[in-house]
């Protein structure tokens, strides 16, 4: 590969992982998932990002199953190995809560930058 092949490259990864790191700020993902989702429609964008987002979001590490035909998500593989593909992996992952008939759900969330 050329230098400046190489060069490009290297420019390309950068960007993405920098478009990852904003996408990953609390206050963007709230306006996603405000955006987005039934659950968080009628939220405050503060309430999504202080209340509802849990922990800190994982970047390019866990793993996506592309074999996965379930409707849901069953469990949180950190893995895929199948056939002769490289591993994939999620770009940001998230946990976040939210309020459903006064009661409380998990929900993975998944962005792909």
């Amino acid at each position: 590969m050329s230098d400046s092949a190489q060069q490009a490259k290297a420019q390309k990864r950068a960007c993405d992982e920098a478009c990852k790191r904003v996408l990953s700020e609390r206050g963007i993902m709230a306006h996603i998932l405000k955006a987005c989702t039934e659950e968080f429609k009628d939220c405050a964008l503060q309430d999504i990002a202080k209340r509802y987002i849990q922990g800190e979001p994982s970047i390019s590490c866990m793993a996506v199953d592309p074999e996965a035909i379930a409707p849901r998500i069953e469990s949180e593989q950190t893995e895929d190995k199948s056939g002769a593909e490289r591993t994939v992996y999620y770009d940001i992952r998230f946990h976040a809560v939210a309020p459903v008939d006064g009661k409380f759900i998990q929900l993975i969330i998944n962005l792909e930058a």
